[in-house]
């Protein structure tokens, strides 16, 4: 009886520490979801506040094709940190050209799973990239906005950072 009763415990202690690993994976979401959710405050007020360049809006209007571009998006909807202040951004300039299409898929962290992964690898948040009609990323737009913003210049000192959303997603939409 004994016997009976460790090697249920041990059954049971062996069960209990199976550290099955759960994947995490990025869930889509869309801008309605997003701007309904009482969760996700902070969103509507870097929205609401940014005040996109309407001459580089015109020209992202004149030069995106519904049928060829399409947007894709990765952020964290986890809180309104500096890095995701670039978010809302991002669709706000998206929205006022007239592109409502964009792919989002919240995920709290780089290593989440997701359905693009086989063609990139996420290395910071919010991501943004261009699809090609057919899918496939063709384009990092957060990669190239980079290029628009000057290290030396403090973005409070200019309107360097007011612009670096719109050209960078202009840019893409050129290639």
């Amino acid at each position: 009886m004994k016997k009976i009763i460790a090697l249920a415990l041990l059954s049971i202690i062996l069960i209990a520490c199976d550290e099955t690993k759960v994947e995490k994976q990025a869930t889509l979401i869309t801008y309605d979801e997003i701007t309904s959710d009482i969760g996700y405050p902070w969103f509507d007020n870097f929205y609401t506040e940014y005040t996109p360049v309407d001459s580089l809006v015109e020209q992202i209007k004149e030069s995106y094709k519904e049928v060829d571009d399409t947007f894709l998006i990765f952020a964290s909807m986890t809180c309104g940190c500096d890095e995701e202040k670039e978010f809302p951004k991002y669709l706000k300039v998206l929205h006022e050209a007239g592109i409502y299409g964009t792919i989002i898929y919240n995920t709290q962290d780089i290593s989440y799973t997701h359905p693009y992964q086989d063609q990139i690898t996420l290395t910071k948040l919010p991501s943004v990239y261009k699809l090609s009609s057919s899918g496939e990323i063709v384009y990092s737009v957060s990669d190239s906005l980079y290029k628009f913003i000057d290290p030396l210049i403090e973005p409070e000192d200019t309107d360097q950072e007011n612009d670096a959303i719109e050209k960078a997603i202009l840019e893409s939409l050129e290639k």
